[in-house]
């Protein structure tokens, strides 16, 4: 239970598969039906295994009320090494956001705000031997 002021960190963590895979996009949208919640930092962890050049989140008020609900996260290619891996964690990518419970009438008593996050990235899911159809993964 939080109360206004206090901060939520939601994790968001995306299992990268082996070898090269392009595309990779992670968005992050904060529901806005039971309460607001206001976006503060972003934070990412990259495992030991992965090649990868981290982006620059890009925030979005996605409904212009003043308060941020919403992070994209482009990072293009992304290369997992099986060799330097000792773990699961060494093939993630972690993201971590903050956000603030604002003072606002629609941030009530026992309001349950959910969190929906996906993963876009391209794969070759025609089999036509190249890594060309988008596939999204919430």
């Amino acid at each position: 239970d939080l109360v206004i002021g206090e901060t939520v960190t939601y994790q968001l963590t995306a299992q990268m598969g082996r070898g090269t895979t392009n595309g990779v996009v992670i968005e992050d949208l904060l529901a806005l039906t039971n309460g607001l919640l206001d976006i503060r930092d972003v934070r990412i962890e990259i495992g030991s295994a992965l090649t990868v050049t981290l982006p620059i989140p890009t925030l979005t008020d996605s409904n212009l009320d003043s308060f941020i609900d919403q992070v994209l996260l482009n990072f293009g290619t992304v290369v997992n090494d099986p060799a330097s891996s000792t773990g699961p964690a060494d093939e993630q990518i972690r993201v971590f956001i903050d956000a603030v419970v604002v003072n606002v009438l629609e941030n009530q008593d026992g309001d349950i705000i959910n969190n929906a996050a996906s993963l876009t990235l391209l794969e070759d899911t025609d089999n036509d031997g190249s890594a060309d159809d988008t596939v999204l993964r919430t």
